[in-house]
């Protein structure tokens, strides 16, 4: 049986107190995760390869991606 699990990625901007940030949101587990956007790191060119490098260093696979606004 394969478990999916959606994952919403919001990208916050940066403030004057604090930089960039990417929000990472479970609705299933109701649990999110907010993770600073690295400026130093040229090989990522969007918001979700970075999303999707943190999620398989914490050992999830991606499988699927799609876009959507609410």
């Amino acid at each position: 049986m394969i478990n999916l699990n959606t994952i919403e990625i919001k990208f916050i901007p940066p403030t004057t107190f604090r930089g960039a940030r990417i929000k990472l949101t479970s609705p299933r587990f109701e649990s999110s995760v907010t993770i600073s956007y690295e400026y130093s790191n040229t090989s990522w060119s969007s918001t979700y390869e970075l999303a999707q490098e943190w999620l398989e260093s914490k050992g999830f696979v991606c499988e699927y991606m799609s876009e959507g606004r609410s």
